[in-house]
Parts: C-alpha cells; sequence; structure tokens
C-alpha cells in the first residue's frame, strides 16, 4: 500500500511540474528600443531664441543622426519650466538648432537630454506584459535611453510583473510638467488594483524632477 501510495505521489509530482507555466521574460531591445540617449550640464539658452548652446562641445557638426531626436532643456521656458521639443540641426560642435525656441533665459549650466524617445517602445513592452499577465522585463546593462512624459501620460506597470537594471544604465526622462518643486508626477504608475509588482535597480534622471 505505502509503495502504491509512493508511486501516485511521484506520478502527481511529474504531472504538476508539466503543468508549471514559465514566467515570461522580455528585455527591452526586443521592443524597438534605441539606445544612446545624452545629458550635458553645461548648457544654456537666450530668451526668444531656438538656438542651444553647450559648453561641452556634444554636437557633432553636421549632426544628421540627432535631426528629429527628442531634447529637454530645463528652465527654458517661463516659470522655471522644461523646454521639451526635437533638435532641427547642429550649427557647430557646441550649438543645436531647436524645432522651439526659449521662453526664458536659462542661465548656465543647466541640463539638456536628448535622444530617440523610447516611450512607444515602453508603451509597446508593458502591453505585452499586461497580455501574458505579467513576466519580467530586465533593462539592458550600460545603456542609456530617454522616455517622454506628458502631464496625462505615464507607463502603467500591470500585475505580476518585475522591471529589473542593475544601475548601470540610465533612463532619461524629458517632457515632466511642473517646476522643479513639483514632485507630483510619475514615471510609472499601476493598475487598479494590482498587485505583485517590482521595479528595481533603475537608475532615472529627469530634468524637472530627480524622481
Amino acid at each position: 500500500m505505502k509503495q502504491i501510495l509512493l508511486i501516485a505521489l511521484l506520478a502527481c509530482v511529474a504531472s504538476c511540474a508539466d503543468t508549471v507555466v514559465p514566467i515570461p521574460y522580455y528585455d527591452f531591445a526586443d521592443f524597438g528600443a534605441v539606445f544612446g540617449a545624452q545629458q550635458d550640464l553645461t548648457c544654456s539658452m537666450d530668451g526668444s531664441t531656438a538656438k542651444l548652446k553647450c559648453g561641452d562641445a556634444p554636437f557633432p557638426s553636421p549632426c544628421p543622426a540627432l535631426v528629429g531626436k527628442a531634447i529637454g532643456v530645463h528652465n527654458a521656458v517661463m516659470g522655471g519650466l522644461e523646454l521639451t521639443t526635437t533638435i532641427v540641426s547642429c550649427s557647430s560642435s557646441t550649438v543645436a538648432v531647436l524645432a522651439a525656441a526659449s521662453t526664458h533665459a536659462t542661465g548656465s549650466n543647466v541640463s539638456a537630454i536628448w535622444g530617440t524617445d523610447n516611450s512607444t517602445a515602453l508603451q509597446r513592452a508593458l502591453k505585452v506584459l499586461k497580455a501574458a499577465g505579467g513576466g519580467t522585463l530586465r533593462i539592458p546593462s550600460g545603456v542609456k535611453f530617454l522616455v517622454r512624459l506628458t502631464q496625462s501620460t505615464s507607463f502603467t506597470v500591470p500585475s505580476n510583473t518585475s522591471i529589473v537594471g542593475d544601475l548601470s544604465h540610465c533612463i532619461y526622462v524629458i517632457g515632466v510638467p511642473g517646476s522643479s518643486n513639483d514632485w507630483g508626477y510619475r514615471l510609472f504608475d499601476l493598475d487598479d488594483p494590482t498587485t505583485n509588482v517590482s521595479i528595481t535597480g533603475l537608475h532615472i534622471i529627469g530634468n524637472n524632477n530627480p524622481f
């Protein structure tokens, strides 16, 4: 009798093991993410100009690879707000021409962040995770990439989801509404209700909010 029970137990364990569903594992690069975002802390804009000047000479001239890239310039909008626009051209290694003009003189040594806008890639990844019932989204080691927020959008993390980094990368965030004293906006939001969510090892930098 004991032998029969043992055989039945082993059969049950084997059957249960066969029905375990693995947790989906995704790499952010698989969703079309483009890396290589940059930040320069030596920048400035005069009032009512579309020219961004950066003392570290970060721009190739000409700069076809940067044309159309998203950019955020701290304190370039009246009230201490961020100017969020795109790059049109580079007139020298220290000057980029933007698609929109500043409405406020920034002063010297302000932050400018630019690169490919990966907001769509991040939204796509989170939608796939939600459809799968959760999973793990890995941020590749050592990369730098940009996402853009608006007043009405953030990135909603579904239940049973882990977003994992190792702090060797940078997520640059532009478009954060509000002044440098506004802490009311979040990069990540949660479904309601949401359970079993883990976000670890992310190194996030924003012009207006350090997150």
